[in-house]
């Protein structure tokens, strides 16, 4: 047994890795002939564990890593191309590695602590610059769709005004989608009707030739202008709407039909103060000239006659009308009407029952369609619904009082 057990310990004692971490970890450990004792083991072996989890450790560190940056990539792969798509989930046990990426093939030296600090491994999992970075570049990759103006068909004054400047704000927003400028003036000789297309058509013969008048944006604007733009003819259509404007609904639709009409003249600030206050309605003014002290400026003045027409149209709403007030439930009562005074005709079978027919020819002769008597109409009428003959008209009261004369001496002679 021993010359057996003896060459075990000669060849371990001969290792020179076993010895090598021994002496490393242990400076002052000596390992005679007998080979190492058991208390070296021990700490050889604890050694080991050690490092084993710090290994481990940091593959699951680098593999936390990976997933982290697999997942930034597909969310960046979705945002780009605008596609919905779920990740892919990752099940345990098998190769989470990224296509592309190897994992270092060098030895990872251990840490000088076995337990990494949550802190540590919170940073070492924190998002690459590229994920700050992402977000606001690819803001940048949404462009705005806005549809083009309708062509324009003529006309001088605030039609033009108002289509070209449409049309220069698209531009504005679609112009990248041209090549040139050459592109550009094309697009807007060409999107012209009627009488503007007759205009257009020598601009468009002179595109790309050294005498063109148009070559630029710029140019188009300035030639439209000239064309189609009449400032004199604006100005003094403008001065007559805002002379006849009055507040007709609230004091905001007024000051916003003010200031449209109010760009379009050359007035100074008293001239176009004096005219708002003008056309306010009456009572906004009455209140207006109440004020300690008057607004200064036009716009505080505008802002000051909303507010106060404002208040006056919620006291107006809140203020309960005269029609909705309770009557007098005594007097609004009428008397219900006798028999079969419905409203509703009587059904075949019942003695009251007129027949469409009759009905017609009461109609025609002017009588109660209800009744059959001349006076009165269906909607007043307080009898009823009477069948032919059931109801006698009703004698003159002259001639009642003319039979009672002549009964009396007759009753006198016998």
């Amino acid at each position: 047994m021993e010359s057996s057990s003896r060459p075990a310990s000669r060849n371990s004692n001969q290792d020179p890795t076993v010895g090598g971490i021994l002496q490393e970890a242990h400076p002052g450990t000596e390992i005679g002939d007998q080979g190492a004792s058991l208390e070296s083991i021990q700490r050889l072996v604890i050694l080991l564990t050690g490092q084993v989890a710090s290994l481990s450790q940091q593959i699951r560190d680098r593999d936390q890593e990976f997933q982290d940056l697999r997942a930034m990539v597909e969310e960046t792969n979705q945002i780009v191309t605008r596609a919905p798509a779920t990740p892919e989930k990752t099940t345990a046990g098998k190769d989470r590695t990224l296509p592309g990426f190897a994992l270092p093939q060098t030895k990872v030296k251990p840490p000088p602590s076995s337990h990494l600090s949550p802190s540590s491994r919170h940073s070492s999992r924190s998002c690459s610059p590229l994920c700050a970075s992402t977000a606001p570049t690819l803001g940048a990759l949404t462009k705005v769709k806005v549809k083009a103006p309708k062509p324009y068909k003529g006309g001088i004054g605030a039609d033009a005004k108002q289509w070209l400047a449409q049309m220069m704000g698209w531009l504005t927003i679609s112009g990248s989608q041209f090549a040139s400028n050459k592109d550009e003036i094309m697009f807007l000789l060409i999107n012209m009707e009627g009488s503007a297309a007759t205009w257009t058509l020598p601009h468009i013969a002179l595109i790309g030739e050294k005498r063109a008048v148009i070559k630029t944006p710029d140019d188009f604007q300035r030639e439209f202008r000239k064309a189609f733009d009449n400032p004199d003819a604006t100005a003094a259509a403008a001065e007559r709407k805002i002379t006849k404007l009055v507040q007709n609904t609230t004091a905001a639709a007024y000051t916003v039909e003010f200031r449209t009409l109010q760009l379009e003249i050359n007035w100074n600030k008293n001239a176009l103060r004096s005219q708002y206050q003008r056309g306010l309605n009456w009572q906004v003014r009455t209140q207006m000239a109440m004020m300690t002290p008057q607004p200064s400026s036009l716009e505080e003045f505008m802002e000051a006659a909303v507010h106060i027409d404002n208040v006056r149209c919620e006291l107006e709403a809140s203020r309960l009308p005269r029609d909705n007030k309770p009557s007098n439930p005594s007097k609004s009562s009428s008397a219900p009407n006798k028999g079969t005074s419905t409203g509703s005709p009587v059904k075949p079978g019942d003695p009251h029952y007129v027949s469409k027919e009759e009905i017609d020819k009461r109609r025609t002769n002017n009588q109660c369609i209800k009744c059959g008597r001349k006076g009165h109409r269906a909607a007043v009428c307080r009898t009823g619904w009477k069948a032919p003959g059931e109801l006698k008209p009703k004698e003159d009261k002259g001639k009642e009082t003319a039979k009672v004369a002549e009964a009396e001496p007759e009753s006198e002679n016998k």
